[in-house]
Parts: C-alpha cells; structure tokens; sequence
C-alpha cells in the first residue's frame, strides 16, 4: 500500500516482541521475488556495545547488503539518559536519512520504537512517526505480555485511523502451545470486534526468541569468571532465592535456565550447575566458593559476578531480548521461514 513516502510499513511492538525478526523476514521474503527491500530505524539503542551504535540496524545493514552507514539506517541511537543540552534530534535529520535509505527501494521495512512515547519533546513519538510515514502499520505482539499488550495494540490502533493511517493488522510472535487457545480464542475475536486484522502466529522457536547467554554478560555489566560457552540459548531466567534442595528441584522444571543467586550461595549455584543450565550470575560483588567455579568449568557454564544486590540485577536483565546476530545464518533463515508460514505464504499485498 503506497502513501506520499511510496510502498512501506511501519511495525511496532513491546520490547522483545521480535519486531525486527518479522521485519527481516519480510525483507528476504521481497528478496525472494525479485525486489528491493529498504530499512530505516528512526530511533535505537546503544544497548550492546559488541554490534555497534545498534544491533538491529548493523543486522540488516549486513544481511541486506545495504550500503549506507549506521547513522543512515539509525539516525537517532540513544543511551538510557538521551536528553541532554547538546543533543539535536531534528526532522531535517530524519529527512535526511529517510531519503538516503529509501532511494532507489521498492518498499520501506521502518522499524519503530518499542516505547511509544521516545522522543515525544522531540516530535519524535511513534504517533509522530506513524503520520509522518504515513504507512500501514504492523504490530508485532507477544502473548507472554499479557492482556496489557493487546490493548496497547487498541489504542494504537485508534490513533491511527483517527490520523488516517492505515492498519495492516496484528502478529503474533513467539507463541508458546499453551498460549495458542487464549490467542484463538480471546484475542483474534477482540482484534476482529475492533476491525483490526488477523495476521497469523508465529510459534515459539528457541532460534529467534532465547537470547543467548553472551546478551546476558553484556548488559548485565559484571565480572565474567568463567566464561564458559556464551552461545547457550536462555529459556528461563529464575532466581535462586529458597534452600538448595528446593532451589534443585524448581532448577529442574525447565530447560536452558539463567539462575541468579547471591555469590555468598554456594549451595543453590552448585545445585544448579546440576540441571540443564546455561548461564549462572552471582550477586553481591563476593566471590563464590572455588568448588561452584570448578563445576562451572566442568560443565562449560558462563559464570558472570555482578557487583548489584539480586533484585536489581534480575530487574535489570528481567526485558533483556533476543539480539540476531548477522553471521547466525540459522536464525536469520529461521526469521525467514516463520514469517512466510504465519503469513500462510501469501506475501502481503500492503507491501507490494
């Protein structure tokens, strides 16, 4: 579907709803038939250093074999504290980049902000946005979010047809089997009781929703003591907090599981280390018995000491999400394939 900008779509999503996996996936779909897909993130992060200004635009700065630079495709990547005296977030700017990344495109992936809200003093808002590009929008949900997700959805929706943009509808990521009935039968009936479309749902791949045990040393900014094999998928991130015989036995229930525990419990980390876990962050700066690091080795399990109490590094690392990576050939065929089968293999017609 064209508007003044020409054929695109804008998706928008929580944070960790895979956004940017729907998007890749769409792009490589446009590949596979001959066009020319384009991308343009007006506002990222600086969330993990290792992939530069961020990680999504470097993904598909180098998967789509784009040739702008970073700043192109992410005008604005901000850090936790992004207001500042000599900071310039302009429209020329955006103009500016959009232009550059749309030139010579068949169709624009733009790839919105997960707070709605960002940059709102600047204009900048997803509202803004959704007006200024003035494309269809795709929103990516997660049930995992809860209800709460889908009526952010509503009222996005609502702003959008009250400025005259088009809704392309909703898809459902990373769905879970006990999750796919509440999807089917709460919430497809209130998407269609609002005339919001039905997309599909992409089912729950460890590939493109666990992130990997490396995402997790990055942003938890500790002390890595064993370093272990950082390309373990995290499933479950639980917190050691009871006795280690409980702690055993709660461990047990799930697979690819992060435990946090205090460093002073060596109990509960080396009951751990006796389940399928893949990462293990110790708290509180002290430093664990050697039999814990021993084990860890062993079982070639990252080990990460943070200085932080438990609650503040579980809170810190509770809305970390998958990060693609550009050399995961799997994943990124992964994005490929579930956005294609969602979609019942019938390319969307909005974006051709």
């Amino acid at each position: 579907m064209a508007s003044r900008h020409g054929t695109g779509v804008f998706i928008l999503g929580r944070p960790g709803s895979g956004k940017t996996a729907i998007l890749l996936g769409l792009a490589l779909w446009l590949k596979e038939l001959g066009k020319r897909p384009g991308y343009l993130k007006p506002i990222g992060y600086w969330a993990v250093p290792e992939f530069g200004e961020d990680a999504d635009a470097r993904l598909m700065q180098k998967v789509l074999g784009l040739d702008l630079d970073l700043n192109i495709l992410c005008p604005f990547p901000l850090e936790s504290r992004y207001l500042k005296e000599e900071a310039s977030f302009s429209r020329d700017t955006l103009d500016q980049a959009f232009a550059k990344a749309r030139e010579g495109r068949d169709a624009m992936l733009v790839d919105g902000p997960t707070s709605l809200w960002k940059l709102a003093s600047a204009g900048l808002d997803a509202w803004s946005l959704m007006e200024y590009f003035q494309y269809p929008i795709l929103y990516a949900v997660r049930p995992r979010d809860g209800d709460r997700a889908l009526e952010q959805v509503l009222v996005v929706a609502r702003s959008a047809k009250d400025r005259g943009v088009p809704v392309a509808g909703v898809l459902f990521n990373s769905v879970q089997p006990h999750e796919a009935q509440r999807v089917e039968k709460i919430y497809r009936p209130i998407l269609d009781r609002h005339g919001i479309p039905y997309l599909g749902a992409i089912p729950y791949r460890t590939t493109l929703s666990a992130p990997t045990a490396a995402v997790y040393v990055q942003m938890a900014a500790g002390r890595l003591l064993v370093e272990g094999r950082l390309d373990r998928p995290v499933e479950h991130l639980l917190i050691g907090a009871m006795t280690a015989e409980r702690a055993l036995s709660y461990f047990r229930r799930y697979p690819h599981v992060g435990v946090i525990t205090g460093g002073d419990r060596a109990d509960v980390a080396l009951a751990a280390l006796e389940t399928d876990i893949s990462l293990l962050i110790l708290t509180g700066g002290n430093e664990p018995d050697a039999r814990v690091l021993s084990r860890a080795r062993e079982k070639e399990v990252p080990v990460l000491l943070a200085a932080e109490d438990t609650f503040t590094v579980a809170h810190k690392v509770e809305s970390i999400s998958r990060i693609l990576h550009p050399d995961d050939e799997k994943a990124i065929e992964a994005a490929h394939q579930a956005v294609k089968e969602a979609l019942g293999h019938q390319f969307p017609q909005w974006l051709l």
